[in-house]
């Protein structure tokens, strides 16, 4: 039981691939159809045989034995009869049949290869006197319990054929030939070991012209997966090469100038209180305190402008520093991601993305007082969450000015076969919800 467990486990992946699925269904098919018509070869078969025995019966009392009825046969001049078994005899019919009956209208059996039976009376069925009256010819299997046929028991199944032939005195008699069912049933079988190879070899030779055709498509498709995949990436080291060029821009420019000034005012400042014009030196104090706040403010902006090395630092340490950033700006934040969380790069830099829109949006449009970060796994999809309890909006509406960040972080979500969702309404807070594949 646990080997087989373990084989079953290590089939799970190839059987769970669209190609093995196709195989399987493929195999499916060949084999169901091959049954159904082998069933059906076999019933066509067997109907072909019965009636060929028809033609051989009817062949037998028309070609053979009606022209060979003298009128002495009527009486049952021993003569006639004797010359008609010779003609049977010599016909091989004895051999072809393995019996021979032919009836009157009152059910008197004028001759039959079994000499026993010639001259007895037996009643005949409705079916036999509507032939005898009719014409045609029927096929039954041969109800052995019947005292005429007490000759034939041992046999086997038998099947009987019988239809009108012309007498002497051009009056219908009945001619009846037995068959063995087994030997109908052969022929039948050997039609269908003719016939079902070559179809069941032209199902097979489709199926494997259908798993060429899958394997080939099968393989466009993944090329065409990781071409978009190499897209992607290249688009997120394009868009991650700006940000850094941007931090570094601002970093090395705006902000060290910032920082000067608010150094010049400080001690601009403490010049002035040395001179005693404290009024002037408490505004230029003031100022200084503002530009360093503002210095403070844009260095937390170039840290979610320039995002962390994700490989190095780990997704939940990232968002961490993103749930610092939020809460300089005055909301509450807190991280629930397991420690050992990790996911392939392209995959953790689309989740830094969603925490870093829904973190924002809920600092700077949401009016959040309490904001949620978590992530993880579900059905080989990676996850990622930022619920806030702010006034929430409307997410139909989302592509008005404040919400346009949205539109590209679903639109970078969708490139990677991952989707956005959002769960807002007016007065309620907002849940955003990002899902990519984790292979």
């Amino acid at each position: 039981m646990v080997h087989l467990r373990r084989t079953v486990a290590r089939l799970g992946p190839f059987l769970s691939s669209p190609f093995a699925l196709l195989a399987l269904a493929g195999a499916l098919s060949v084999a169901v159809i091959g049954l159904l018509l082998s069933i059906q070869l076999q019933t066509v078969g067997e109907r072909e045989a019965s009636r060929s025995s028809t033609r051989e019966t009817r062949l037998a009392g028309n070609a053979v034995v009606a022209p060979a009825l003298k009128p002495g046969i009527l009486t049952g001049d021993q003569g006639a009869i004797d010359e008609l078994d010779g003609v049977v005899r010599r016909a091989g019919l004895s051999d072809a049949f393995i019996r021979i009956k032919l009836w009157d209208r009152n059910g008197r059996i004028l001759y039959s290869d079994e000499p026993r039976l010639i001259g007895r009376r037996y009643p005949l069925d409705p079916d036999d006197l509507d032939v005898l009256e009719h014409g045609g010819s029927e096929s039954e299997l041969t109800d052995l319990s019947r005292p005429e046929n007490r000759y034939e028991r041992g046999s086997g199944q038998i099947v009987e054929v019988y239809l009108p032939i012309k007498g002497p005195d051009m009056a219908p008699l009945l001619f009846e030939a037995y068959q063995r069912s087994a030997s109908i049933t052969a022929d039948g079988r050997r039609l269908l070991e003719r016939v079902l190879p070559s179809l069941l070899g032209g199902l097979l030779l489709l199926q494997l012209a259908n798993f060429a055709m899958a394997r080939w498509a099968a393989e466009r498709v993944r090329r065409g997966d990781r071409q978009r995949a190499a897209l992607l990436r290249r688009a997120l080291d394009a868009s991650d090469f700006e940000r850094r060029r941007l931090a570094a821009d601002l970093h090395d420019g705006v902000v060290q100038d910032l920082t000067a000034v608010s150094l010049s005012l400080s001690a601009a400042g403490r010049r002035l209180e040395e001179r005693g014009d404290s009024g002037t030196a408490a505004t230029l104090e003031q100022s200084a305190q503002s530009t360093r706040n503002s210095v403070r403010e844009l260095r937390g902006m170039l840290a979610t402008v320039y995002p962390p090395d994700l490989a190095a630092r780990g997704l939940p340490s990232a968002l961490r520093e993103l749930t610092r950033i939020a809460m300089t700006q005055g909301v509450r934040a807190d991280v629930d991601v397991d420690e050992r969380f990790h996911q392939p790069a392209n995959v953790e830099a689309l989740l830094y993305r969603a925490a870093q829109e829904g973190l924002r949006n809920a600092a700077a449009h949401a009016g959040a007082q309490q904001v949620t970060v978590s992530a993880g796994t579900d059905n080989g999809r990676a996850w990622l969450q930022v619920a806030d309890d702010g006034q929430g909006f409307d997410p139909e509406g989302r592509a008005e000015v404040g919400h346009l960040g949205l539109r590209a972080l679903q639109d970078l979500l969708h490139d990677a076969d991952g989707q956005l969702t959002i769960a807002s309404s007016p007065g309620h807070g907002t849940v955003l919800r990002a899902q990519v594949p984790t292979t």
